[in-house]
């Protein structure tokens, strides 16, 4: 009985032992990274710190190891993990930047580069130089009408040449004789021009119980008219004119005589003053409008009564304003 206790206790701790050698055998594990790891179980722990159950032994890189090799168990040996400094790209060296240092004011005359003469070819098939001179304006001929309304001022004094002391007067005042101008002239420059004017002013006529008297006016003159501003298509222009006018009256009634003398013909000078615009409406044609001032030195007309005696009719000097419409023509 004892010999089967004892037995069996020999049996136990050989069991025991055998376990024991079991857990701390090596063993090799492969991770799949071409590494083998060594490791080993550590004896069993019965306190409440123990370390890891398994312990890392050995790495070994490369190949299986080989088993018919003993394995050479190294203790465990901390290592203090490496850190790897970060990877800088590669960068081309740069010269520093070295700010340009100021410069020192020097009070020094500004130096004048000579020019150097260029030299000279001389052709001579080329042409002798000269300026070139601005178009010549071409003068043009003109042709110009209006048609005038024209307001008188003149005074008719009558009487009998037995009787000079006796005297009627007669004043009229912005009378109005519709009347019309001709005019043919030179276009001398753009500004410049001269023409020759002819003009009929109209007729007026009074009558009472003895006396019926007529007037009218015709002239002749000689104008010159200067552009003083000029506006894309619109132009004024002034103008002075001198010439002759002829004055027409006619003197009858029941106290003259009958002869041919109820009409009678004046020559006397005229003068006259111009203003106007003018709008080309090509560069041949243009319309305008114009005010003219015109003077001249009146007449005398007698005419002989029944019993003997002369009525002398002495018409005033007559001032005309006239205003016109009318077109010109260049050829």
């Amino acid at each position: 009985m004892k010999l089967k206790k004892l037995l069996a206790l020999v049996i136990a701790v050989t069991a025991a032992s055998a376990a024991r050698a079991a857990d701390t055998a090596p063993t090799v594990v492969y991770d799949g990274a071409q590494k083998y790891i060594v490791t080993r179980s550590a004896a069993p722990c019965r306190s409440k710190t123990c370390p890891p159950t398994t312990q890392i032994i050995q790495i070994m890189p490369g190949g299986a190891p080989a088993y018919d090799q003993p394995v050479v168990y190294q203790p465990d040996v901390y290592q203090q993990p490496q850190v790897q400094p970060p990877q800088v790209a590669y960068q081309e060296p740069q010269e520093p930047f070295l700010a340009p240092a100021p410069m020192a004011y020097q009070d020094q005359p500004v130096m004048y580069a000579q020019p150097q003469p260029q030299p000279v070819y001389y052709d001579p098939n080329a042409r002798p130089y000269s300026p070139q001179a601005a178009p010549e304006y071409q003068g043009r001929f003109y042709i110009g009408a209006h048609f005038a309304l024209n307001l008188a001022n003149f005074s008719n004094k009558q009487h009998l040449a037995s009787n000079p002391s006796y005297v009627l007067s007669d004043s009229y005042s912005f009378v109005m004789m519709p009347g019309f101008d001709l005019a043919a002239g030179y276009q001398f420059t753009p500004n410049w021009r001269a023409e020759l004017n002819y003009g009929y002013n109209g007729s007026f006529n009074d009558t009472d119980s003895l006396v019926d008297f007529t007037m009218s006016a015709q002239y002749l003159m000689l104008n010159a008219l200067y552009t003083m501003a000029q506006w894309t298509s619109v132009s004024a222009y002034i103008g002075a004119g001198a010439g002759g006018a002829m004055i027409n009256s006619r003197i009858s009634g029941p106290l003259f005589v009958i002869d041919n003398n109820d009409s009678a013909t004046t020559m006397t000078f005229a003068v006259q003053g111009i203003i106007g615009l003018e709008y080309a409406l090509t560069d041949s044609f243009s319309v305008g409008a114009q005010y003219r001032l015109m003077y001249n030195g009146g007449a005398t007309h007698n005419r002989g009564v029944i019993g003997g005696d002369t009525y002398v009719a002495k018409i005033s000097g007559i001032l005309t304003n006239s205003l016109m419409l009318g077109a010109r023509y260049k050829f």
